[in-house]
């Protein structure tokens, strides 16, 4: 059995934002987080097999602003930018529930996390 791969929770995005799918808060609010984790986890795992220093936490696990960190000092940092871009709207989409998260919040995470996936390699 294999590891699950991080970049398929963006097949979760594109299952939220299909035409045929309810469109509803909770759903976009959904996407941008599983668009933001495909990002990120696929990042530190591809950081982590380049053997690239990446910050930890006080008990041993690598940060969200680690990842960020270490992106932004790679050869594409723009990538970081992106990523940390990408969790922004994934803690408005959290945690800001005065804050409305439609439709146009759920695209802008889809295509930052294409657009992270697609330069990942190049960016580490």
């Amino acid at each position: 059995m294999s590891a699950f791969l991080p970049e398929a929770f963006e097949i979760v995005v594109d299952h939220l934002l299909d035409p045929q799918s309810p469109k509803s808060e909770p759903f976009f609010r959904t996407a941008v987080g599983r668009a933001y984790y495909a990002a990120h986890l696929s990042a530190r795992e591809l950081l982590l097999a380049k053997k690239r220093r990446v910050a930890r936490g006080s008990r041993g696990q690598v940060t969200h602003p680690g990842v960020i960190d270490a992106l932004r000092s790679g050869p594409n940092p723009g990538v970081g930018d992106k990523l940390h871009q990408l969790g922004k709207l994934r803690e408005r989409a959290d945690y800001d529930l005065g804050t409305p998260v439609g439709l146009p919040e759920a695209q802008a995470a889809k295509l930052l996390v294409r657009e992270i996936l697609s330069k990942l390699n190049n960016a580490t």
